[in-house]
């Protein structure tokens, strides 16, 4: 790793040239099996039991009595280590300005545990790459920090020196770490964490995995100028107005912060069988500037106005890093087995918000990673990919990055919630059938917002002997499946907005009906694109089994330029014609009659005349509206079906296309 610019006190930005795929998974290097001897010179065990047996019990860090050499290990070339149960209070009692140590090391030997608490205070973790929470089999190691500022290695503008700012959580089978912050506690790193870094690949399911714990609360921060490298299983909860921040040392694009190139990112499946379970609620915040899952079963729920943010959290804006792809389900353990796909299942409720906003280069910059890698002809394969994916734009070539089948993706967006991808939504783009993503959006206030939108295509671009080979057509079909499924809960619905292209045609349309019977002329624009010509296609499949319609009404789905509407026809009978003879009369009103307090499963023939599966005094009202008397006795009246005839010989071409379902 090549220093570009540095300055420890002063405000310049520092960035380092990465040889390898990022620092974080350097780091991840160090804990493929447990640290026997952590790379410092004295390791002082800590002998206290919190009152029960070696030691003064008091579980004070900064009393002699509590350390088996009697020597408090702070200052350089000593590291405290917990191996025998109890925990070690860090309070601002004895800290004066602050402190520093070279280590933390928590439940090193097999079975062991140990814990760090640390209430109020400053300090600094030096050499913090030896740093380890939960290190061997059976061993756990828990840091919890309720006050105060803990630096792994120097954070700008505290102090001279200091190396990495690694942490390992977890780093054998069946070892646990966990880390806890609460309050207004801070904890920043010049580097990132390896959670699980003993984990190797198994089945899903497979006992035994390396734990790792990440609970934030209150006003806590966390900010690491890495990213997190995920082998295991992991729970992480975010809640309060907690922010977690990877790819800057300060927080989220402070200019003041350590940050490195190709780093910030989140692979939360490095290797198969693991898991991730995340949740950011409350007004939490979790910022990142790449997200991975290349083999875990994974879900991420954001909700309660809780947000998950994937932006360039180095300085702000657009990511534009090279390898900084963002994609979710790549690969599966057994392609055969179902349940051996890998998954990734988003769910944002709540007022919850999920944003991408990621456009990197499509070639190596000086110092990253050469060709065949990436080239400045390639189209970048920009935003989010779901069910499939690789670091660097996706093409055929060279080092044949779209190999892989894909898992299962589902981005489930319900009412008052939002997610955007500035840049394109590339759905499905694995080579196997079984590959699948869907986005489904529920109810009229959810907030969803793409670039682009392909559904199971990919680009055919192929990178060889140097130069770029673009296919004719230049969008090739993917045998999964991309799916659309829109859950109405009333008379309006949501729309996607797609700034420029909707590529639909590989892709299918599943409707639902929650809650809601559907009348005549209601509509709902299923897609628009601020694009005036941006609709791509027609859905190659579409499903209403899940959206019944009362007798004599039927779907209508129609394809314009710029939008994809799907209204309800038919039904040319007014809403209180609960009989549809034509005719609101005494008929209609004795079927009201007959079912008057009927709840929940009502229907327009059992006397609901505005669609919402009850019987009751706002029904009576539409049909005393809309009364019309019983049939004349004699006289050419045109029935409903014919006027609606004589208006669509009247009335042609209003539509581009059109599909009646």
């Amino acid at each position: 790793m090549e220093i570009v610019s540095k300055e420890y006190r002063g405000q310049l930005i520092s960035r380092h040239s990465v040889s390898t795929l990022c620092a974080g998974l350097v780091v991840a290097s160090l804990f493929l099996s447990g640290l026997a001897n952590p790379s410092v010179a004295q390791v002082i065990s800590w002998s206290a039991d919190d009152g029960g047996g070696a030691g003064s019990g008091t579980g004070d860090f900064f009393d002699t009595a509590n350390w088996a050499t009697g020597v408090i290990p702070i200052g350089n070339n000593k590291a405290p280590k917990i191996d025998g149960g109890g925990t070690a209070i860090i309070t601002a009692a004895g800290t004066g300005a602050g402190v520093d140590t070279e280590a933390l090391i928590a439940g090193d030997a097999g079975g062991s545990t140990g814990t760090y608490q640390m209430d109020s205070g400053y300090m600094v973790i030096y050499d913090a790459a030896s740093s380890i929470l939960g290190n061997n089999s059976g061993a756990s190691g828990t840091l919890i920090v309720n006050g105060g500022t803990l630096d792994f290695g120097d954070v700008p503008g505290n102090g001279a020196g200091g190396a990495g700012g690694g942490l390992g959580i977890s780093n054998a089978p069946g070892s646990t770490g966990r880390v806890e912050l609460h309050n207004d506690a801070v904890l920043r790193s010049l580097d990132g964490w390896t959670l699980g870094g003993g984990g190797g690949d198994n089945a899903h399911g497979t006992p035994g995995a390396p734990s790792s714990t990440i609970i934030m609360d209150g006003t806590s921060h966390v900010s690491l100028a890495g990213g997190m490298n995920n082998r295991g299983a992991v729970s992480m909860a975010l809640s309060g107005s907690a922010q977690f921040t990877l790819g800057n040392s300060k927080g989220p694009a402070d200019l003041t912060g350590d940050f490195e190139i190709q780093n910030g990112l989140f692979n939360i499946g490095g290797r198969h069988g693991n898991s991730a379970d995340i949740v950011v609620e409350d007004n939490a915040i979790f910022n990142l500037s790449a997200l991975y899952n290349q083999r875990a079963r994974a879900t991420i729920t954001v909700r309660d106005n809780g947000e998950f943010n994937i932006f360039n959290t180095s300085t702000g804006g657009t990511e534009t890093d090279f390898r900084m792809q963002n994609y979710l389900g790549r690969e599966n353990f057994n392609n055969d087995d179902p349940e051996q796909m890998t998954s990734t299942i988003i769910t944002l409720e709540g007022a919850g918000k999920f944003t991408v906003d990621s456009n990197p280069n499509t070639f190596a910059a000086p110092g990253q990673e050469p060709f065949p890698d990436g080239h400045v002809d390639l189209i970048s394969t920009a935003g989010l990919i779901l069910s499939a994916g690789d670091d660097e734009p996706l093409h055929d070539g060279d080092d044949r990055n779209i190999q892989y089948r894909g898992g299962l993706t589902v981005i489930d967006v319900k009412d008052s919630a939002e997610f955007s991808v500035v840049q394109g939504l590339w759905m499905t783009l694995g080579t196997g059938g079984s590959a699948s993503s869907t986005l489904k959006v529920t109810g009229p206030d959810a907030t969803v917002a793409v670039g682009d939108l392909i559904m199971a295509e990919l680009l055919d671009q192929t990178l060889s002997g140097g130069g770029v080979t673009f296919g004719d057509p230049l969008y090739v079909a993917r045998s999964g499946t991309a799916e659309l499924h829109s859950v109405i809960t009333g008379s309006s619905h949501s729309t996607i907005q797609v700034t420029d292209d909707a590529r639909i045609g590989n892709g299918e349309l599943v409707v639902e009906l929650d809650g809601y019977s559907p009348v005549s002329g209601d509509s709902y624009t299923i897609l628009q694109t601020a694009n005036s010509s941006g609709v791509n296609g027609e859905f190659k499949a579409v499903d209403l089994s899940l959206a019944p319609l009362s007798s004599g009404l039927s779907w209508d789905l129609v394809y314009n330029a710029d939008s994809v509407v799907l209204s309800v026809l038919g039904g040319a009978f007014l809403s209180a014609d609960f009989n549809e003879d034509g005719f609101v009369d005494d008929s209609d009103l004795a079927a009201w009659d007959t079912n008057y307090g009927l709840s929940g499963s009502a229907t327009k023939a059992d006397g609901d005349a505005n669609g919402d599966m009850e019987v009751n005094g706002a029904d009576f009202l539409t049909w005393q509206s809309q009364y019309t008397g019983p049939p004349p006795s004699s006289g050419s009246v045109p029935e409903p079906s014919s006027m609606l005839l004589i208006l669509s010989v009247a009335l042609p071409g209003l539509v581009r296309r059109k599909r009646s379902i």
